[in-house]
């Protein structure tokens, strides 16, 4: 019954493109040889119940590994019994990101939240959040939001109520 409504999912998203891509006034023809200009629109993602529940899956296991170091592609699809590849495909297929990319999305935000609380060092921050080496940690925040963690610290410091000026340069998933 899944399969078969996937099935017809699928056909009925190839029938969108195509009408997108053709519409009926505007099918290409032999005689004509002029240029057409498409425009496709993306659908609406469409959520299922299975993936929400895939979702909040995934977030339980990063929140329990923020601070393991070596939590890796392998672990993270055990995690959810599932086969490495088979994993990598149905995160990119429902969340649209490596699922790697999104730990160290989610391993930046919890690192940002801990630096505005201002109750830990930039070391412990990065050892909070699963790296190693505080100045690679501090390499990685510079390259993902455009300022280094202790910017960030003194900016919040200076006003803790400001905190419209920051914004992420990179936001992998919101």
């Amino acid at each position: 019954v899944k399969v078969a409504a996937l099935i017809e999912q699928r056909k009925l998203l190839k029938c969108r493109i195509m009408e997108s891509l053709f519409p009926q006034d505007c099918l290409p023809t032999s005689a004509t040889t002029e240029k057409r200009h498409l425009q496709l629109q993306p659908l609406m993602p469409e959520i299922t119940p299975a993936d929400e529940t895939f979702i909040e899956q995934v977030m339980q296991i990063v929140e329990k590994h923020m601070d393991d170091s070596s939590f890796n592609l392998p672990a993270f699809a055990s995690a959810l019994n599932m086969g490495r590849t088979t994993f990598t495909n149905k995160f990119k297929a429902v969340l649209g990101l490596s699922p790697m990319d999104f730990v160290i999305d989610m391993r930046m935000k919890r690192a940002e939240q801990l630096l505005r609380s201002q109750q830990f060092n930039i070391a412990e921050i990065a050892y909070r959040t699963g790296f190693n080496n505080p100045k690679y940690f501090s390499t990685c925040f510079k390259k993902h939001y455009g300022q280094r963690p202790t910017d960030v610290m003194k900016q919040d410091a200076q006003n803790p109520l400001n905190q419209a000026g920051f914004k992420p340069l990179l936001c992998l998933y919101s």
